[in-house]
């Protein structure tokens, strides 16, 4: 296939067949799916489709997300379209969703979280992805998730209508929206839709709209309410069951006005189950030597008077962590900041060969991961524990969503220290 070559098959399925390759003009491995066009077109694609197909890549192509899979090129080859990917070792969704092992129930959440994230960067540049389910999300060793194959279902939009069998469908209608199944006009809240039926099978290993043929799972999707999802299992919260619920809402108008409302949700919902270890009152104020420090070392929190130090405090989760331990993973997105109370935190920066070089050695009163406050950057460093370790990770989404007054002063705080750096930069570079 012209520069790419053909290492391995890794996958197949009713949208075409996916390969590990070689791609000897950059010396990096890819990965190629071929794309299985419609049966009216007799698997041949002519220019047209062709052209369709290379516009929808090229958009794709510009979201630059760790989250999302990005596409290198897209042609065609024996009259068969292809689209190059960026590649990801590690398992679908799909493979894992019945390994009782893989994951935790605040681990799932925390998945669904960065997916919806990710669906939500795509939106606002008006990609939507129109085929989200289980298989079409990578989970990297890391545990990050990927989500794969925007762009690639365009060639099969269209009503279900007249189709009698599941396998005539291209995607899988289990997952698609009520308004995708009719053939309407689409928008973000079609993957909203997908993103919570989605989640309802992970969660709990069950489909929630079945049939013995298409006629059958349509009148599901179009019909149907399943089970609430603590029915399968009693430790999801009531919570978790009514903002999954509102995601697949049978109509548009009644779901998540964007995906980051839903993940919104989510990260509330991870934080109540962890409120087992929030900072009381008492423990940060029994240490006022932290907020002292804060206080001095830090501009963005110089001027919060005690009790807002207090508060941001309260609406935080404790977390522990032992020595060795990661705390987050430079390139990994994130919306926690984090304030040491006991212990020490290196942070360290990847070099060439898979080294690791110290930046910076934290102690008790120092805060690290603060811009992902402001914008949920990637991280630009490891953090992790150099001896047994205790922080205080302040939850952008909660402070936004619970105290939206502290979560505004913090932010402008951030910003100005940033156009602070930006100015001193400046004038380094060019001179005042």
């Amino acid at each position: 296939m012209g520069r790419y070559k053909i290492v391995d098959q890794i996958g197949s399925g009713a949208m075409g067949v996916v390969y590990k390759a070689l791609d000897e003009e950059l010396e990096r491995h890819v990965a190629i799916k071929t794309i299985k066009v419609a049966e009216e077109s007799e698997q041949n694609i002519n220019e047209e489709e062709l052209n369709t197909l290379k516009k929808e890549a090229r958009i794709a192509a510009r979201l630059n997300h760790p989250n999302i899979i990005t596409i290198f090129d897209v042609g065609s080859y024996q009259e068969v379209p292809y689209f190059v990917m960026e590649y990801v070792e590690g398992f679908t969704l799909q493979e894992l969703i019945f390994d009782k092992n893989a994951f935790s129930l605040i681990e799932k959440i925390q998945i669904l979280s960065k997916v919806a994230r990710a669906i939500h960067y795509a939106h606002i540049r008006s990609v939507i992805h129109k085929d989200l389910k289980p298989a079409n999300i990578m989970i990297q060793k890391n545990g990050e998730p990927k989500v794969m194959d925007f762009g690639i279902a365009k060639l099969h939009t269209g009503a279900l209508a007249g189709k009698e069998r599941v396998d005539q469908v291209y995607g899988t209608p289990q997952f698609m929206s009520p308004e995708q199944m009719l053939g309407y006009d689409l928008d973000g809240k079609t993957d909203i839709f997908s993103l919570g039926t989605l989640s309802y099978y992970f969660l709990t290993g069950e489909m929630p709209f079945t049939g013995g043929d298409l006629k059958e799972v349509v009148k599901a999707v179009l019909k149907k309410e399943p089970p609430k999802m603590r029915f399968y299992d009693k430790t999801i919260p009531d919570e978790l069951d009514d903002a999954v619920f509102r995601a697949f809402a049978k109509d548009k108008k009644d779901r998540y006005g964007y995906a980051n409302d839903y993940s919104d949700v989510l990260e509330l919902v991870i934080n109540k189950m962890g409120s087992y270890g929030v900072a009381t009152r008492e423990e940060v104020t029994r240490n006022e030597t932290v907020i002292k420090q804060l206080k001095s070392q830090y501009l963005f929190f110089s001027d919060f008077d005690d009790e807002e130090v207090v508060e941001i405090f309260k609406l935080a989760n404790k977390k522990d962590f032992k020595s060795g331990q990661i705390i987050f993973t430079e390139g990994v997105i994130g919306n926690e900041m984090y304030i040491i109370i006991e212990g020490k935190v290196q942070l360290l920066k990847n070099k060439k060969m898979n080294e690791s070089v110290e930046i910076k050695a934290l102690s008790p009163g120092h805060c690290f991961g603060e811009m992902a406050i402001i914008d949920s950057a990637p991280r630009s460093a490891t953090a992790m524990a150099m001896t047994d370790t205790t922080v205080i990770a302040v939850n952008e989404t909660v402070l936004r969503l619970n105290n939206p007054t502290l979560c505004l002063k913090l932010y402008r705080n951030l910003a100005a220290l940033m156009a602070e750096n930006l100015r001193q930069t400046s004038n380094k570079l060019f001179g005042s």
